[in-house]
């Protein structure tokens, strides 16, 4: 759980109860969303790493 705050730390996107999600300005929405996915992506490569 802890690797997981920090790597959604390192894109500033919120972890919390499961579910990743960032917040902000709309006129900052492709950064917000490419924030995201590059979590998302680290995280899947977190899983794939451990199998």
């Amino acid at each position: 759980m802890q690797l997981l705050n920090q790597i959604s730390g390192q894109f500033d996107v919120t972890f919390d109860h499961g579910i990743l999600s960032a917040t902000g300005q709309v006129s900052d929405f492709p950064s917000m969303t490419q924030s995201l996915i590059a979590t998302i992506l680290r995280v899947n490569d977190l899983i794939l790493t451990k199998q």
